[in-house]
């Protein structure tokens, strides 16, 4: 018998390789509260149950001018990958909705159906945020798509494919 044959079925095979992923659509946000700027990318990120960026690192990270380098949302997706909210939806412990207490908000986790808007402030030297905000990725693009038509006369703005 081949090895492929062993290893099973090309749908068990990414099964295995995608187990401890979690696939979302996210909007990452910066504003600079010293400087009238605005960042922003939107795209589909694999979290990760194991992280392969520390979560200070990534944060620090998103510090940068990000333009139009894809490897900020995947530093977010990193960064959010640790988030204690998506920990205890992947271990059941969290229902599908929950109450943000930061936000008043109304939180959407379906780890099947997932999204998320993540904001971060520029202060100076360090970079904050109230954390991500779980939704569906229909609720996402709807976001996305707003600040786009916002913001399409001062941003250099690409689709994602």
């Amino acid at each position: 018998m081949g090895q492929a044959k062993q290893r099973g079925s090309l749908e068990d095979r990414i099964k295995q390789a995608t187990k401890d992923h979690t696939q979302c659509d996210l909007l990452i946000i910066k504003r600079d509260t010293e400087l009238p700027a605005l960042e922003f990318q939107h795209g589909e990120v694999s979290l990760s149950t194991k992280p392969r960026v520390d979560r200070s690192d990534a944060i620090n990270t998103l510090h940068n001018n990000w333009g139009h380098d894809g490897r900020y949302i995947q530093l977010a997706g990193e960064y959010i990958s640790h988030s204690p909210s998506l920990a205890l939806a992947r271990s059941g412990i969290v229902p599908k909705l929950m109450l943000d207490p930061n936000t008043g908000r109304v939180q959407h986790i379906d780890l099947e159906n997932l999204g998320c808007v993540i904001e971060f402030e520029l202060e100076g030297k360090g970079i904050t945020t109230a954390g991500p905000q779980w939704m569906t990725p229909a609720e996402v693009k709807q976001q996305a798509d707003q600040l786009r038509q916002e913001n399409q006369h001062t941003h250099s703005i690409r689709v994602p494919a």
